[in-house]
């Protein structure tokens, strides 16, 4: 294993913590049905919902980036 994978272990678990972390803004079944979204529309994320979405962003964008990253070494160097 070189670098890469290692940073993609360390990256997957901030990701799950990341996603453990987030709380939902609906029920299940509303989800789908769309019941209760316009009491969520108009809404603003503030403080650690904010910050949670956004390192969720970046985490996933580090995340695609390494994979790309650690699949290009193996084909320049083996």
């Amino acid at each position: 294993m070189q670098l890469p994978d290692y940073l993609l272990i360390f990256i997957s678990f901030f990701l799950i913590a990341n996603v453990l972390l987030l709380q939902s803004d609906e029920d299940g079944m509303n989800s789908f049905t769309g019941v209760a979204s316009e009491q969520y529309k108009n809404r603003k994320m503030q403080g650690l919902e904010l910050f949670l979405n956004r390192s969720m962003f970046f985490l996933t964008a580090f995340y695609v980036a390494t994979v790309i990253w650690s699949n290009g070494i193996d084909r320049l160097f083996m």
